[in-house]
């Protein structure tokens, strides 16, 4: 699959995403318009989905950890 790159929007999303878990307070946090929090869910998912950022998280997971392994082992 070809990974595409981010918008500013969609790595602030996954960036919020990775600090607190929260989908829907991540989707509004980033700037994306909402009527209804209900939206703002289940358009994070769809964003959750999307392989360039489902990619963006995973790599920026395994640079947290690896970080955090890195200081632990100091």
């Amino acid at each position: 699959m070809k990974e595409r790159k981010l918008t500013v929007k969609q790595k602030e999303f996954a960036d919020r995403y990775i600090e607190t878990s929260n989908v829907a307070q991540s989707y509004i946090d980033a700037g994306y318009s909402v009527t209804k929090r209900s939206v703002a869910e289940a358009n994070a998912r769809k964003l959750l989905g999307n392989y360039s950022v489902k990619k963006y998280i995973e790599e920026r997971m395994k640079e947290l950890e690896d970080k955090q392994i890195a200081k632990e082992e100091r």
